[in-house]
């Protein structure tokens, strides 16, 4: 075969490659961007020091680019979460429970991280008299609000 053909031939063969490299897009989500989650389990600020684990948390709605084309994490996936609890006493110490978002998945698998400066924090009744109205009670479904930490990019076809 001549050079002329064998490069005709390899230039035939790669081209659907470079054809199918130069269609993918990269779509974005900004930093900054707020995710809505909802918590999928009551949390009981008396009970909730016994929990070896994290009550269980899900993304509410889907998250689109940021041309809202594409969904790039999909309502009901998993958020990982990280909660501290306080008892209320009878001597006049409040009920507290703290909810930190720490991550999801995205449409592909990648780990989405959540802002960690500024966790939730629910307290109970500082005015109250009994221990019961001093506790806090977070119920199942309760809505959150997380803040993604870096800007997250995806090569899309």
């Amino acid at each position: 075969m001549n050079l002329t053909f064998k490069r005709l031939l390899l230039y035939f063969i790669f081209l659907p490659l470079c054809i199918q490299a130069q269609e993918m897009r990269t779509v974005c989500i900004p930093k900054g961007t707020n995710v809505s989650i909802r918590i999928i389990e009551t949390i009981n600020s008396q009970e909730a020091h016994k929990k070896k684990t994290a009550p269980q948390a899900v993304v509410s709605g889907d998250v689109w680019d940021a041309n809202g084309e594409i969904i790039l994490i999909k309502g009901g996936t998993p958020v990982s979460v990280q909660m501290k609890s306080k008892r209320a006493t009878c001597v006049g110490d409040v009920g507290s429970v703290e909810i930190q978002p720490i991550s999801t998945v995205a449409y592909n698998g990648r780990l989405i991280t959540f802002d960690g400066e500024r966790p939730i924090i629910f307290k109970g009744n500082e005015d109250a008299v009994f221990t019961s109205q001093k506790k806090v009670i977070v119920v199942a479904g309760t809505p959150l609000i997380a803040t993604i930490s870096n800007d997250y990019c995806f090569k899309i076809p």
